[in-house]
């Protein structure tokens, strides 16, 4: 099945992962640099304003974890209310900020493809940084059309699934994140199953003609949007999983590692996925094992 292939394409395309965790690595301390220098200021004013509002005690905060919790949000929810004008300039930069680093991050999507298309389809190893060259001006307009657009839809889900969370939890407490997450991973599996497509049809044509390719992903979205969909929604919420519960132990060591991995993957599905459609058989490994669509799902 395609999330299985996915994986043996990605364990025999590993060495892209190596390729991107250096770049990936400087994209993510610019990032985390400018988020800081941007975020600093709302959480300084909320600590003071914190501790106008908020009786600490240290027992009752063990005793009621979950009630302090709510008490430390419904103090924020109070002071983004007497502070919106400055939190949404903020919020403004930050989408500035995100729009910027999508742009960086979707900048080797193109080459990766390639490369692990010319793995799965001939077995030959594609150079990266020549791939990045020959596709160089489809991957800039790619890029950027991507980046602003993919960009500002993802912006609007994430302020759709924060305003539901405020409203989840005034009414229903706490309970209201996993709700909140799980709706996210709806949301945004939803957005990518809608162009998950797209990069697999740019490949097929040779990198050439990305306009004419979003054309052309239409009928294998639509035709099986809903094995699209099923697909990319687990691999998301194994990646969220997997974020989550490495993310305290390791410092954020593993979910940084994870970043290029995750690209690898993903683009990995999204072409098991095309071919799938196509019933085109491709390499699963260094060459030895060939997968038939039409002979299993």
């Amino acid at each position: 099945m395609p999330i299985r292939n996915s994986f043996y394409v990605l364990m025999c395309n590993f060495k892209l992962v190596y390729k991107l965790l250096f770049f990936i690595l400087i994209i993510i301390l610019i990032a985390v640099a400018l988020t800081f220098s941007i975020v600093r200021p709302i959480f300084d004013g909320y600590y003071d304003f914190l501790r106008e509002q908020f009786e600490y005690h240290a027992e009752e905060m063990i005793r009621h974890p979950i009630k302090t919790i709510q008490s430390f949000f419904a103090i924020f929810l109070e002071y983004f209310d007497i502070n919106s004008a400055f939190i949404n300039l903020k919020l403004l930069k930050l989408a500035f900020l995100f729009i910027g680093l999508r742009f960086f991050v979707m900048l080797p999507m193109m080459p990766v493809a390639s490369v692990i298309y010319s793995k799965m389809t001939t077995n030959f190893d594609k150079g990266l940084f020549n791939s990045f060259v020959s596709s160089l001006p489809q991957c800039l307009l790619y890029t950027l059309i991507t980046s602003i657009i993919i960009g500002l839809i993802d912006l609007g889900l994430l302020a759709l699934v924060a305003l539901t969370t405020v409203q989840l939890v005034k009414l229903i407490g706490i309970t209201a994140l996993p709700l909140s997450l799980a709706l996210c991973i709806a949301l945004f599996s939803l957005r990518m199953a809608l162009l998950c497509q797209w990069m697999p049809e740019i490949c097929q044509n040779n990198g050439k003609k990305i306009f004419s390719a979003f054309k052309t992903s239409l009928k294998p979205t639509f035709k099986q949007f809903s094995k699209n969909y099923i697909c990319i929604t687990v691999v998301n919420t194994l990646s969220v999983v997997a974020i989550s519960t490495t993310l305290v132990p390791t410092a954020g060591l593993v979910p940084i590692l994870l970043v290029p991995t995750l690209i690898v993957l993903y683009q990995s599905l999204y072409l098991t996925l095309n071919f799938s459609y196509r019933k085109q058989k491709y390499f699963i490994d260094n060459g030895v094992t060939v997968y038939d669509p039409n002979k299993i799902f």
